[in-house]
C-alpha cells in the first residue's frame, strides 16, 4: 500500500495544476486532483464496472465537489498541523456521503 501511495503522490505532483488526471489499474479507475488552497491531493477510486466510471464529466464534477466541501470544512492550519490520525477528518465522512 505504501508504494501505491508514493506512486499516486508522484503522479499528482507531475500533473498540471488545477487539472483532473486519471489512470486505470486493476479494474479501478483512479482520478487525482490537486488543491489550489491546501497542501493536499484528492483521489477518487471507482470500480470500472460502475455506472459512472466512463462518464468523465460526472467524475470530474464529483471530485470537484469533494474538493470544495473539504476546503470549506478544513483550513490550511488544520492540514499542516495534522498528526496523522485519520479520526481528525471523521466529520467529513457525513458530508461526503451527502455529495
Amino acid at each position: 500500500m505504501g508504494n501505491f501511495l508514493v506512486a499516486i503522490q508522484q503522479f499528482a505532483q507531475a500533473m498540471t495544476h488545477g487539472s483532473v488526471s486519471g489512470f486505470e489499474m486493476q479494474k479501478k479507475r483512479i482520478l487525482i486532483r490537486d488543491s489550489d488552497k491546501l497542501p493536499v491531493f484528492y483521489v477518487l477510486i471507482i470500480d470500472q464496472k460502475s455506472k459512472i466510471a466512463n462518464k468523465e464529466k460526472k467524475l470530474e464534477d464529483l471530485i470537484t465537489k469533494v474538493k470544495q466541501a473539504f476546503e470549506k470544512q478544513y483550513n490550511e492550519d488544520a492540514i499542516t498541523s495534522w498528526d496523522g490520525d485519520a479520526a481528525a477528518f471523521c466529520e467529513f465522512k457525513n458530508r461526503f456521503d451527502k455529495l
